[in-house]
């Protein structure tokens, strides 16, 4: 019993801790119901590409 509770406490935290941390990076999380895609953001500020990815 106590362990299906921290499981259900620990779920919602991590899937918050992930969302946050692809959030700080420049990376965009894509999910739905046949694929889960993490894509890579452009930045503005870089040197390389001027914000146009790639």
């Amino acid at each position: 019993m106590c362990g299906a509770l921290l499981l259900a406490a620990a779920v919602p935290l991590t899937a918050a801790t992930a969302a946050a941390a692809l959030r700080a990076s420049h990376l965009k999380l894509y999910a739905d119901r046949h694929r889960i895609e993490i894509i890579v953001r452009p930045r503005p500020d870089c040197p390389r590409c001027q914000g146009e990815g790639g």
